[in-house]
């Protein structure tokens, strides 16, 4: 065979070398290259959450290698989770009875959902745009917020708890003004002393007949609700701990409110309340040095169980 040209003029590439020449040239036989365009579409498709591990789509449980990109299902207090990464398929992400998990941070896509019906401690932020469902009291979400704190749980979708599901907070945790928690269970920080949790979004009490309890220590700067025949209890979860409402405490007609722990009456902040709406007090609210105006504070105020210590109360 020759090296001759046709009589296009075009160089005719027939020789073994020549041949090998203009395949490297074409990108045929170049495997760097290729893995070059690999890893580049792998970039392009994990976009923002590159370095993470992200959920492949669809259905399917946590800990089951083939449902995440990379095929390893994240546990260590190092992942950086993303459920689903914005996939084209909605998922909905289960963690099973006695399954425990512990993670770094938590990104929920909206439309997606995480089921805890095991134990899962997320020790840094968790942005919630989707939905986190917290299953029974033996299935608890912990917020760890690190050993340093200052963690934020934010995002614009929603925690529900349900079957008397469990949320536990370590210091310093900051709720975002976008996050809705609801349902019934316990909501609670992890001691009555440590920096408490920051509440800028809303807690709701939405379940009829049933409960959520709140605890450990507590600053509201958003809203606490009592809705749709839910009892909401302040400062009632196992632990106590002190709290202070700078925000708006809601009772609609046909739910319920309780007020416990220790507080000082200025700690009571603002209740708006419909007719059939009730406020209890099934802790000690001192009053020392001070005149309780319950009309203005609280309207009837029910003592539950409660105590009110020294001063004055007036209706």
């Amino acid at each position: 065979m020759d090296n001759g040209t046709t009589r296009s003029g075009r160089r005719r590439w027939v020789s073994g070398a020549s041949e090998r020449r203009d395949r490297r040239r074409r990108g045929t036989l170049n495997p760097v290259g290729a893995a070059s365009l690999v890893a580049a579409a792998g970039l392009v498709l994990a976009g923002r959450n590159a370095g993470a591990q992200v959920w492949a789509g669809g259905s399917g449980n946590w800990r089951d290698g083939f449902n995440w990109r990379g095929l390893v299902y994240p546990n260590g207090d190092t992942a950086d989770v993303v459920i689903d990464g914005a996939g084209a398929v909605a998922s909905d992400v289960s963690l099973d009875n006695r399954q425990f998990i512990t993670i770094r941070t938590l990104t929920v896509d909206s439309g997606d959902t995480l089921e805890d019906a095991g134990m899962l401690l997320v020790h840094g932020d968790a942005t919630i745009n989707g939905k986190l469902t917290v299953t029974g009291p033996l299935a608890p979400v912990l917020f760890y917020a690190g050993t340093g704190g200052g963690a934020t749980l934010g995002g614009q979708g929603q925690i529900e708890l349900t079957h008397q599901g469990v949320l536990f907070a370590g210091k310093d945790l900051t709720i975002g003004s976008g996050l809705l928690i609801h349902g019934a269970g316990q909501f609670s920080g992890f001691s009555p002393t440590a920096s408490p949790v920051v509440n800028l979004g809303t807690i709701a009490a939405d379940v009829k007949g049933d409960a959520l309890m709140l605890g450990g220590a507590f600053d509201n700067r958003g809203v606490l609700r009592a809705t749709g025949g839910g009892f909401l209890g302040i400062g009632l979860a196992p632990g106590g701990g002190a709290w202070h409402n700078g925000g708006t405490i809601e009772v609609d007609a046909g739910s319920g409110v309780a007020l416990g722990g220790t507080f000082a009456a200025a700690d009571i902040g603002t209740i708006v309340r419909e007719p059939g709406g009730g406020v209890s007090l099934a802790g000690v609210l001192d009053n020392s040095a001070n005149v309780l105006d319950l009309g203005r504070v609280t309207g009837t105020l029910v003592l539950g169980g409660g105590t009110i210590r020294g001063g004055t109360v007036t209706a």
